[in-house]
């Protein structure tokens, strides 16, 4: 079975996109005010740190989000914007300089296809 990998680059902006949206539909909010600023960072594990601002706009939080609730608002953004993603693909995270990468991975390893994935990344 040939096998079959993709990345979907997202932009800061795209990622605190993805974020606000997926917040604002979650049972349980991950943060309280407005989020104005988001970082990605890729140690110790892909995190991002969002900047937010209170209600009043007086004070500003740090609000750290994991990689799983990360790849959760990626997937809802794609899935918004009919970009389509294969449910049975391996899913993971990467950050590349400021930007946010989901890599999927849909067949058996290939090592021809990570060798050149990792030299296109």
């Amino acid at each position: 079975m040939p096998s079959e990998m993709r990345i979907i680059v997202f932009s800061p902006e795209e990622v605190l996109e993805a974020i606000e949206g997926f917040d604002a539909h979650a049972d349980k909010r991950l943060f309280r005010g407005k989020a104005i600023d988001c970082h990605v960072r890729k140690h110790p594990k892909v995190h991002a740190v969002l900047e937010v601002e209170r209600a009043g706009g007086e004070e500003m939080d740090t609000v750290d989000l994991n990689a799983s609730q990360l790849a959760a608002a990626l997937i809802s953004y794609c899935r918004e914007r009919r970009i389509p993603l294969p449910r049975n693909a391996k899913k993971e995270l990467d950050v590349i300089d400021d930007q946010l990468v989901l890599r999927l991975e849909v067949g058996a390893k290939n090592k021809a296809a990570l060798i050149a994935l990792k030299k296109a990344s």
